[in-house]
């Protein structure tokens, strides 16, 4: 078996010389994997029409996905009842929000927004050639957009693979969106789903979000490999 916790600190420290042979990796797992994170940041857009259709028409598709972490499919709720309970939870509450979307909120002292580390996710999001869409108003931490980027580099990783140039650097990047930022906070967010929502849906979407980082060296040990 591969030195995992090797591989995974050359990679956050952009320190190859460590790692002795050749990285290779599944395609396959990359490609499925890269869907499930495209899932669960659409499972965290606030469900307007184009996202409650998007939602329809992938859902079933993931049906094995969720039975392995929920032991049931994750089914839509009703429209109107998704959109408030999406504002109550992550945007506006009585009291405060009650479950920060906000990478910064967790990751910066005394809970700033938009500090340093949405600063230097903005400058790997431009290396990187990740665009956020003009008609997108939040800022990059954002929890689905941190989900989507992640989804867009496992592809780009692929495409460098698959045309023969070097995808170190954004694999690089890829750990560290996984591990220093959603990972450092993916646990007290989605604790707060599962405690305050109302839904099923977003409290299930949150078991799933948590479980797939419970497994995330596991589920990376199968998919890279040193020779």
């Amino acid at each position: 078996m591969i030195d995992f916790d090797l591989i995974k600190e050359s990679l956050l420290k952009k320190d190859f010389s460590k790692i002795s042979g050749t990285i290779y990796f599944d395609e396959v797992g990359f490609e499925s994997l890269s869907a499930v994170f495209f899932i669960l940041s659409l499972c965290f857009r606030y469900p307007d029409d184009a996202i409650y259709a998007k939602l329809q028409e992938l859902l079933p598709s993931f049906d094995i996905f969720f039975e392995d972490y929920l032991n049931k499919n994750l089914s839509l709720e009703n429209k109107v009842d998704m959109e408030s309970e999406y504002v109550r939870l992550f945007v506006s509450n009585y009291g405060g929000v009650l479950a920060v979307p906000y990478a910064s909120y967790y990751l910066e002292e005394e809970k700033l927004l938009m500090g340093e580390s949405t600063v230097k996710l903005r400058e790997m999001m431009e290396d990187d050639g990740f665009s956020i869409k003009d008609e997108i108003k939040d800022v990059p931490d954002h929890v689905y957009i941190l989900l989507e980027f992640t989804s867009s580099l496992l592809n780009k990783i692929l495409d460098l693979k698959r045309s023969g140039e070097d995808y170190k650097k954004t694999l690089n990047t890829l750990f560290t969106v996984l591990y220093l930022y959603l990972n450092n906070f993916v646990y007290e967010f989605t604790d707060k789903i599962i405690s305050e929502s109302n839904l099923d849906f977003y409290r299930d979407a949150a078991k799933a979000l948590r479980g797939i980082f419970e497994d995330l060296d596991e589920i990376f040990i199968d998919l890279i490999d040193v020779k």
